[in-house]
């Protein structure tokens, strides 16, 4: 899967309603012309998940889940991380684990207008924004995307996840500490 030049939307997560999937899966029809590849992977244990199982297509494929370590091989020069949570009390006040992950990849991203998700791009310059639950939005913005230069915003992906890698801030903070006293 490493090689290939299509523009590749990867989500790394479960499978739930309010993740956002039907939109990513109602986009990818809208991209029949295969230089658009959609890869859903996650669990596939849940009755929803088995229902989403079933919307496979040329160019949108539903994966069991992997380990992250492997998220790397799904990846190429062109990929894109996705969130496409919808928009709701909790994913306002809430940031998905795989933004920092498709950050420590050095993956662009796509995400839906959640309040965090919003300031974070805001402040990574490392992808664009959409209207959650608005696939057609969501397609006007991966065409966006496919022009603008994505070795810029995979520089700023990386740049921002080393500067607000948790582990790395609280060990400085906890070096600190130990240094006033």
């Amino acid at each position: 899967l490493k090689k290939g030049s299509n523009l590749r939307i990867i989500y790394f997560g479960s499978f739930a309603p309010h993740r956002g999937l039907e939109t990513i899966i109602n986009c990818a029809k809208l991209f029949t012309d295969l230089k658009v590849e959609f890869y859903l992977i996650g669990a596939l244990n849940t009755l929803y998940s088995k229902k989403i199982s079933n919307y496979k297509s040329k160019n949108l494929k539903i994966l069991k889940r992997i380990d992250l370590k492997n998220l790397k091989e799904f990846t190429n020069s062109m990929s894109i991380g996705i969130v496409p949570h919808i928009k709701n009390m909790h994913t306002d006040t809430t940031i998905p684990y795989k933004l920092s992950q498709y950050m420590s990849l050095g993956i662009p991203q796509i995400v839906s207008n959640c309040k965090p998700l919003v300031q974070t791009l805001k402040e990574s310059k490392s992808g664009l924004i959409y209207k959650s639950g608005n696939h057609l939005d969501l397609a006007k913005k991966i065409k966006i995307i496919q022009k603008l230069n994505l070795q810029k915003l995979k520089s700023n992906s990386l740049k921002y996840f080393k500067k607000n890698n948790w582990e790395l801030i609280v060990h400085k903070n906890i070096l600190n500490i130990y240094e006033e006293i």
